[in-house]
């Protein structure tokens, strides 16, 4: 009888439909006038179970698990149908990459239904049958219903892909069978069975599972799915189920059993199945490639911002193409089908559109192609290098991006280095290697604290410092790196000469800029730490300047300045010696099996090597302390300049015998007078200047000035008294001015009374207006020096919890008030001294006692040094920073004030004067009081920017209502950038330039004239 069998992959059809097997589609009509009657329907119960399993992705295991013939498969691929269901199954992609799936298709069999076409001869439309299209008749349809499990995991390579899919086989085949139509589910898995498949990812597809049911999460859940499998079909058709396959006989046939005139017979014909297995595997093939280059692609958009524009492109403009083709041709090829099926063209004229399409260079051997060309292997290439630099947590400067954002989280003393190269040369290895592989990659792998790594691609960037200067070739185009510390730029082409010996500065608080070797030190040669390493002395470079180390005193030299040689870590050439650096022994003993020893001179020192102590504030009892700078304030009264003068003394004279003995030293001339014997003396030393004013118990120091004790390695500066008849703020603007033409200060003295048990007046107009006026940086090297302390045993008395309290209401962390800053002297026992200068007699008793005092005052001077040799010193641009930001605030408020006023007056003018205006000069005001707006509002920002910057650099804070709509803090080095910003200003710019030039006029520093002081002077 010649029967077709075609599934019906989720399409509906009923006794009596039409089918065109040239197209494969269902005719809207069918050959019955009315509904065929129940009991002329022949259903037979053909209950049936079963299932296949296999673990594949291939589109032909999943057609034929189906049973899908053919020619029906071909219609499928080339979109002539429409399929729904549980057939949607065909139409899922299963090409992705490193993807094993597995496949569980149950087939449920309830109802076949067929009819007698001889016995409804009577409900037959002739008419119909007679000018139909179609090429048969469905007679017979089977009901039930499929249901398709799948699994699928990502697996990391072939052998594993191997293991996991013969486990996954296994297990499917139990799961397969545990499953019957009553509902009970019963599946006996192995431990590592059941590990294996909760690994999956399990799917359903089915004509009657309902679309709300949840996605399974593991076994146990799916299994609960199966379960309601039965209820599920029981709620369809009464049990049926759906049509799951039609049976059909031609249309011929149907005329002949009823002996209607055949006429013109239809003629089609089924195309081979060797060219449909060629169609199949172009499309999966097609299908792999496509994904493979859409992958591609979606892996270049998530890193274009590493790329440039113009790169991307060629693939975007061929990935169109390939749709636009694809689509072209299975529109062709649906033609040809349905054509050569019919019979009306030659099955050769389908053979050669598959062969041209094949050959094209957008089918899938073109696309492989494709995706092989030098422009694409570059890109992946470049691809597989930004995922690896990202996968190293290594920075990378995107084309939206630029340097300074790098830069930014770099502080503290971090070292950043920073990669720049050509994407162009990263391919050649020659160019390459040495700077990636020996340097770049080499410092990574040391994995030190502090220290960040960042690469740049010149060609997206287009900043090739280079670019102008050299021809546009390969070897033009040397990476190079750029080392950044404190996000300063030490080094613009940074590279490890792997047959050196380098040292490494890992702490940079002792680093100082300006050092230079004294004459004649002779280079380090030093035993490298490295405990594997030969025990050889080895001379030494610097990483940062590749500059030959000098050493002397504990202290290394080299073009970058100098540091001690226990901030340093070391790493030799020597093969044994491995990635890491070494830094020197803490135990000075064991520092002497490295270092050269320092050869002794002394005669009298004898044969024996000594060991300095190892705490290092004991050291600073034989090595000379480092240059130190300090800065003293105090309330007028205080006794400052009787401290400076009493300071230097006990620096010089380690007791009040020593004193006598020697030569009093005096800085700032005193005058005080005493009462001996009934008799008021006045003592007066040393010879007044302009910028003191001697007065019996007054504030001698006017103005600002610098003395330099070159035996001491000690600068003081003297400051007039704060909140003298001049005021707090002329003070502070006075004694700002004069300490900006220093770079750095390493103590910060704050001098105090120590019996003074009132807060109103200090705090008022000392304490907090000296905070007011320092950086937040500069907390940690206040110190708090109290004068006169003898009366309070030594110690800051009444005053203690009083500047406690105000230190602690601050909280600052840098600021603190512990015995480790606080220091007590006795300036009377410097008075004692000047008195017996001047040959005033006093008895043992009363020397004795001011010895004891001396001593004391010697021991808080020698604490003092010690205590302030082991600080950071503090940058002083970061105070006077703050104090142009006061000025500027102050300058741009007035302006800010004027300037609606300024707009009010043009207003004005437009309103009364309309009609004698020209209509230009109308014109221009309008013009000028948008620009004022304008204007305006920066100014506004750059006033907050700078009241965020007090407020958040102060040690005091600074309160201003700007600040609140304000969160972009600037740097000290902005500070600059914003006043130029401000002179610059077209309209009120030369306004506040001449307010700023007039103030800065006003504060010019005056000469600068420090006194300088050696042993041997004889001072005043």
């Amino acid at each position: 009888m010649n029967t077709l069998i075609k599934k019906s992959l989720g399409r509906t059809a009923f006794l009596g439909d039409q089918y065109d097997v040239r197209s494969d589609c269902f005719l809207t009509t069918n050959i019955f006038k009315d509904q065929i009657p129940e009991e002329k329907i022949q259903t037979a119960n053909i209950s049936n179970l079963s299932y296949k399993y296999f673990v594949s992705s291939s589109s032909q295991e999943k057609f034929n698990s189906l049973g899908v013939d053919g020619n029906l498969k071909l219609s499928i691929l080339c979109g002539l149908i429409d399929i729904t269901g549980s057939a949607s199954y065909l139409k899922e992609d299963n090409n992705e990459k490193k993807v094993i799936r597995g496949s569980l298709i149950y087939k449920i069999e309830t109802i076949l239904d067929s009819i007698n076409i001889n016995s409804l001869k009577s409900l037959i439309d002739i008419d119909s049958l007679n000018h139909s299209e179609a090429t048969h008749i469905v007679t017979r349809i089977k009901y039930g219903a499929n249901v398709i499990v799948t699994f699928e995991n990502i697996y990391s390579d072939e052998a594993n892909k191997s293991e996991v899919s013969g486990s996954l086989g296994a297990a499917m085949k139990k799961f397969g069978g545990c499953f019957s139509m009553d509902g009970n589910v019963s599946l006996n898995l192995k431990e590592n069975e059941r590990k294996i498949l909760d690994e999956f990812n399990i799917k359903f597809v089915g004509d009657v599972i309902p679309n709300n049911e949840e996605i399974p999460n593991s076994v146990e859940a799916a299994l609960n799915i199966m379960k309601k499998i039965p209820k599920y079909l029981e709620k369809i058709d009464k049990g049926k189920g759906i049509p799951v396959e039609y049976i059909l006989i031609p249309i011929e046939t149907v005329k002949r059993q009823l002996s209607i005139e055949a006429g013109l017979e239809r003629v089609y014909k089924n195309i081979g199945e060797d060219l449909i297995n060629q169609i199949e595997v172009e499309f999966e093939q097609f299908a792999a490639h496509q994904l493979e280059l859409k992958s591609f692609y979606a892996e270049l958009l998530e890193m274009k911002d590493y790329y440039n524009a113009n790169q991307l492109s060629p693939v975007f403009d061929f990935i169109n193409k390939v749709s636009v083709n694809e689509k072209t041709f299975k529109k062709s090829i649906s033609e040809l089908i349905v054509a050569v099926r019919s019979c009306t063209k030659e099955i050769s004229s389908l053979e050669e559109c598959i062969t041209s399409y094949i050959s094209s260079e957008y089918s899938s051997n073109g696309i492989k192609k494709f995706l092989e060309l030098s422009h694409q292997a570059n890109l992946k290439n470049q691809l597989s290098f930004i995922k690896e630099i990202k996968a190293l947590n290594i920075d990378i400067v995107s084309k939206t991006m630029n340097k300074s954002q790098i830069l930014k989280n770099s502080n503290n003393n971090c070292k950043l280095y920073i990669l720049n190269y050509y994407n162009s040369t990263r391919t050649m290895s020659q160019i390459w290697d040495p700077i990636y592989i020996s340097t770049f990659i080499t410092k990574y792998n040391e994995k030190r604290t502090n220290t960040k790594f960042a690469i740049i691609d010149l060609e997206i960037h287009n900043s090739s410092p280079n670019q102008e200067k050299l021809p546009n070739d390969s070897t033009s185009k040397v990476p190079f790196i750029e080392l950044y510390i404190n996000q300063k730029l030490k080094l613009s082409n940074f590279k490890i000469n792997q047959f050196s010996n380098f040292s490494e500065r890992f702490e940079e608080s002792f680093f100082d800029f300006n050092g230079k070797a004294p004459m004649d030190t002779p280079f380090l040669r030093l035993k490298c730490p490295g405990k594997d390493c030969p025990k050889v002395p080895k001379e030494w470079k610097c990483l940062i300047c590749d500059e030959d180390l000098k050493y002397s005193t504990k202290t290394l030299y080299c073009q970058c300045g100098s540091y001690p040689v226990t901030s340093c870590v070391f790493k030799c050439c020597e093969p044994e010696h491995g990635n890491d650096y070494f830094q020197l022994p803490n135990n000075e003993k064991d520092q002497l099996k490295y270092l050269p020893p320092k050869p002794c001179c002394e005669p009298k020192h004898g044969n024996d090597y000594f060991q300095l102590p190892n705490n290092e504030k004991d050291q600073l009892k034989y090595l000379p302390p480092r240059p130190l700078t300090l800065l003293l304030l105090g309330e007028p009264g205080v006794g400052k300049s009787t401290f400076i003068n009493s300071l230097v003394n006990y620096a010089l004279y380690h007791s009040l015998e020593d004193a006598i003995k020697g030569e009093i030293k005096v800085l700032i001339p005193i005058k005080f007078s005493m009462v001996t014997n009934g008799v008021q003396k006045e003592i007066s030393i040393g010879n007044q200047t302009k910028d003191e004013h001697l007065s019996v118990g007054q504030s001698s120091t006017q103005s600002c000035q610098t003395y330099v004790f070159l035996d001491l390695n000690l600068t003081i500066i003297d400051t007039p008294g704060i909140g003298d008849v001049r005021g707090v703020k002329s003070n502070f603007e006075h004694i700002l001015n004069y300490i900006s033409r220093f770079d750095t200060i390493d103590g910060i003295c704050i001098l105090l009374k120590p019996d003074t048990g009132r807060d109103t007046h200090i705090e008022k107009y000392f304490f907090k207006s000296i905070l007011s006026q320092l950086n937040k940086n500069a907390a940690k090297n206040i110190v708090f020096c109290y004068t006169n302390s003898r009366s309070t045993f030594y110690q800051p008395g009444d005053t203690y919890p009083m500047i406690s309290k105000m230190v602690q209401s601050l909280n600052v962390p840098d600021l603190k008030y512990t015995s480790s800053n606080t220091f007590c002297f006795d300036s009377e026992s410097f008075r004692f001294l000047a008195a017996l200068k001047q040959g005033i007699k006093f008895s043992e008793d009363e020397i004795k006692g001011f010895s004891n005092s001396w001593k004391t005052s010697v021991t808080s001077t020698n604490n003092l040094i010690s205590y302030l040799n082991l600080l950071p010193p503090h940058n002083i641009r970061n105070t006077t920073s703050l104090n142009e930001s006061r000025r500027l605030i102050h300058a741009l408020s007035i302006r800010i004030i004027q300037i609606p006023q300024m707009i009010m007056t043009n207003q004005i003018k437009i309103l009364t004067n309309a009609i004698q205006l020209r209509e230009e000069a109308t014109i221009e005001l309008k013009k000028e009081i948008e620009a004022n707006n304008k204007e305006k509002i920066e100014m506004i920002n750059i006033r907050s920017k700078l009241s965020f910057f007090l407020k958040e650099n102060s040690i005091t804070g600074y309160v201003d209502t700007a600040v609140s709509n304000c969160s972009e803090l600037i740097t000290v080095d902005q500070v600059p950038v914003l006043i130029e910003k401000i002179k610059n200003l077209p309209i009120n710019g030369p306004t506040l330039k001449l307010v700023i030039e007039d103030y800065e006029i006003d504060q010019k520093p005056s000469n600068y004239k420090p006194i300088i002081i050696r042993t041997k002077d004889k001072l005043f």
